[in-house]
């Protein structure tokens, strides 16, 4: 488990390494109002999260198919 915690802990550090360069590149660049589009992130961010609880849904609406597959 704690392994697992900095794994996670480590992917974090590099997403947050990895914004703060492309950051960094975008406001060297004369353009950099033209490709960020916050807009646009916080609808992929809202479909990503409602998709994920989906798939929850679909793990719990799929039991009973499951539990068959395995008898069979």
């Amino acid at each position: 488990t704690i392994g697992c915690i900095l794994l996670c802990l480590v992917g974090i550090g590099i997403c947050g390494k990895a914004g703060l360069v492309r950051e960094q590149s975008l406001s060297s660049e004369d353009d950099s109002g033209k490709e960020f589009r916050f807009g646009k992130g916080t609808v992929v961010a809202l479909f990503a999260g409602a998709m994920s609880s989906c798939m929850a849904f679909a793990f719990k609406a799929g039991a009973p198919v499951q539990e068959v597959a395995v008898e069979l």
